[in-house]
C-alpha cells in the first residue's frame, strides 16, 4: 500500500472517529425517575425555584422525616407547618403532627403506598380547559390541602391495585378490558387516561421501566386526576379551575409536608427544608433520628 493511500484510510478513520466521539447525547429529562435508565450523558442546568425542593424517592420514610422534625429542636428552634394558622406552638403542637402523626388523629393510619386525592392550590390551575397545568406540580412551597384529603381505599402491594381495607369499596380500579386507571367507575377525564401498567422496553440490554400508573406512583409519586372536586360529586376541572385534585400516595403527601417546615412563626418557608431521609437543610444541617 502507498504512502498516500495509508494516509487517505487514516484520515477517513479519524474523520469517523471525530464523528462518533462528537455526535450529540440524547436523554430525555424523564428518566432520572427511571429505574433503569439507558446509559447516556447529558448535563443540564436548571435555576428555577422549584430546584430547590428535593427529589422524591420512594425508599425514604418521609413520614419518620415529618415527625422527627416536629419532635426535636434544632438551635432553640422548632418546626413549624408552612401555614401558621395550622399552628399553636410549632413542634408537636403543629395541626398536620396532630393529624396524621398522633394515635388519635384522622389520618394517623395513613400507610405510605396508600392512594389519596389530594387537593392543589390556586397557582395549579387548569389551562385552556385540557390537561395542561400552570404551576410546578413539584413545588413543595404550594398550599396542599393537607386537612381535607380523599382517601381511595386502595394501595399498590408487588405491583397490583389491592383493598386497604377489605371490607369497604376501592374507588380505583384498573379496567380490565384496556388496563387503563377508573376513579369512581370512569376512567380519568381530560385526557388522563392511564394504563396501570405500561412497560416500557430498553432494546440495549432488555430492562424495562414501568411509566404507566403503577409506576408514576413510585415516583415522582403524582398525577392530575382531571377533576376539580371528588367524592361524593366527580366535576371535571374547567379552564382556568384552581383547587384541582390530584392522586398520590402516602409517603408522597408526607415528602410534601416534610419540605414545607420552616422554623419560626416569622420566616419564610424553607428555611427549615428537609431534603434528606434524616437531614434538616436550609440555615441548618442537623441529624434527625428514624423511627425504632
Amino acid at each position: 500500500m502507498t504512502t498516500l493511500s495509508k494516509r487517505t484510510l487514516n484520515l477517513f478513520f479519524l474523520t469517523g472517529l471525530l464523528f462518533i466521539l462528537t455526535a450529540p447525547a440524547l436523554a430525555l429529562d424523564t428518566e432520572i425517575y427511571a429505574t433503569n435508565p439507558r446509559p447516556n450523558v447529558a448535563i443540564q442546568f436548571d435555576t428555577s425555584g422549584s430546584m430547590r425542593n428535593g427529589v422524591f424517592e420512594n425508599e425514604i420514610d418521609y413520614r419518620a422525616v415529618y415527625k422527627s422534625a416536629c419532635e426535636h429542636t434544632f438551635d432553640g428552634k422548632k418546626a413549624y407547618d408552612k401555614d401558621n394558622t395550622y399552628s399553636d406552638n410549632g413542634g408537636i403542637d403543629n395541626v398536620n403532627y396532630k393529624k396524621y402523626i398522633l394515635p388519635t388523629g384522622d389520618y394517623s393510619d395513613l400507610l405510605s403506598n396508600e392512594i389519596v386525592l389530594l387537593q392543589g392550590a390556586p397557582g395549579l390551575h387548569v389551562s385552556g380547559g385540557g390537561a395542561s397545568m400552570v404551576g410546578d406540580i413539584g413545588y413543595c412551597n404550594s398550599d396542599w390541602d393537607y386537612k381535607n384529603i380523599i382517601r381511595t381505599n386502595t394501595k399498590i402491594v408487588d405491583g397490583e391495585l389491592v383493598a386497604v381495607d377489605i371490607a369497604k369499596p376501592m374507588l380505583l380500579h384498573v379496567n380490565s378490558g384496556n388496563g387503563m386507571i377508573e376513579l369512581n367507575g370512569e376512567p380519568l377525564p381530560l385526557d388522563r387516561e392511564i394504563l396501570f401498567h405500561d412497560w416500557q422496553p430498553y432494546s440495549d440490554d432488555g430492562t424495562q421501566d414501568d411509566l404507566g400508573f403503577a409506576g408514576v406512583m413510585q415516583a415522582p409519586g403524582i398525577y392530575f386526576s382531571g377533576y376539580r372536586t371528588v367524592a361524593p360529586s366527580y366535576i371535571v376541572a374547567n379552564s382556568t379551575d384552581g383547587y384541582i385534585n390530584f392522586l398520590t400516595t402516602g409517603n408522597r403527601l408526607f415528602f410534601l409536608m416534610a419540605h414545607q417546615l420552616f422554623d419560626n412563626s416569622s420566616a419564610g418557608s424553607w428555611d427549615f427544608y428537609s431534603a434528606e431521609p434524616y437531614t434538616i437543610l436550609g440555615h441548618y444541617t442537623v441529624p434527625l433520628f428514624e423511627d425504632e
